[in-house]
């Protein structure tokens, strides 16, 4: 199939592929060389039944392999592309990875010392709050919170010296059920004025202690808002005054009995000057009046001296009344 191949040469090579067939098969395939030995070719030979005739196809090697090697090329450079390809996303991915890799060791040495930042901060954390809890428990006074219902949430231990009642019994109770019947009027005033947004309260209330006494204790409460203003609850501190409360009523009680002494005195010096003094400047008058009758010359002293009493006597009546008015006993004062 190629021009240029001379016929001798072909007639040659094809009566050469004709010899090549066995009997036995009928035909034959494969690899040959030209009758000038410088050329390959795919020969393929079959016979002619009943005529003694063959066909021989001669096909060139190299026109029948150029588009295999052709495409073998394409593969080939498609492969080497692919290579490099891969190789440069490799490169690529490797860099990624290497930089993750760097920046994950980065970040778990930030977390290890975030972690150890977050250890020692909770650690100082736990102190503080050890050492203020500790200080709010060895207080005096009884420290409380409260939540949105009034129920107790936490009570100091000290509420068990006060009031005589274990601070976990306590846990869950309203407030105002600890508190005198007499009293709960003002707590539930104190209660609204709370929840309307007054920071702060102070309140002197009676509370039932565990025993049954009454205890005077001084509320000081603010309220818990959130950042919207609702209200959450309250926390305060209660201060045991029942004794500074008993010293106040003592000392009212004896207040009002130096102030009724005190009017029963004043009462009874005024009696005193009024009944008396009067009694005897009144006698002391008419005997300097007689006097003066009986004695002329005499009588411009004596009167003088009557005047005196007269004075002293008037005197002596103004500071009665002042002592102790009439008026206050007519009006049962």
């Amino acid at each position: 199939d190629r021009a240029e191949f001379p016929a001798s040469a072909l007639t040659a090579s094809a009566q050469e592929v004709r010899r090549r067939l066995p009997a036995e098969e009928g035909h034959w395939a494969g690899m040959t060389r030209l009758s000038n030995g410088n050329e390959r070719a795919f020969a393929a030979a079959a016979p002619i039944p009943h005529s003694g005739w063959a066909v021989v196809v001669i096909h060139d090697y190299d026109a029948a392999m150029t588009p295999t090697r052709a495409l073998f090329r394409s593969i080939f450079l498609f492969l080497g592309l692919l290579f490099c390809c891969l190789l440069f996303l490799g490169a690529i991915l490797f860099t990624r990875y290497r930089a993750q890799e760097h920046r994950l060791v980065s970040l778990d040495d930030e977390a290890r010392q975030l972690e150890a930042l977050v250890q020692e901060r909770t650690a100082d954390l736990e102190v503080s709050t050890q050492r203020y809890l500790g200080l709010v428990q060895d207080l005096p006074d009884i420290v409380y919170e409260l939540d949105q219902s009034e129920r107790f949430t936490f009570v100091s231990r000290a509420v068990a010296g006060v009031l005589g009642y274990e601070p976990e019994k306590m846990l869950g109770c309203t407030h105002r059920e600890f508190i005198l019947p007499e009293d709960r009027s003002k707590y539930d005033e104190l209660k609204a004025g709370t929840e309307h947004g007054q920071l702060m309260s102070s309140l002197a209330l009676r509370h039932r202690a565990a025993d049954g006494e009454a205890r005077w204790l001084s509320i000081h409460s603010r309220g818990i808002m959130d950042a919207r203003g609702r209200y959450l609850g309250r926390r305060g501190v209660a201060r045991d005054v029942t004794q500074q409360v008993l010293a106040e009523q003592q000392v009212h009680e004896l207040s009002g009995q130096l102030i009724i002494t005190q009017e029963e005195e004043r009462k009874r010096l005024a009696l005193d000057l009024h009944d008396e003094m009067g009694q005897l400047l009144s006698a002391l008058k008419i005997g300097l009046q007689t006097l003066a009758r009986t004695r002329a010359a005499d009588r411009p002293d004596l009167d003088r001296l009557i005047r005196l009493t007269q004075e002293l006597m008037d005197r002596s009546r103004s500071l009665a009344y002042r002592l102790r008015p009439a008026i206050l006993d007519n009006f049962g004062l």
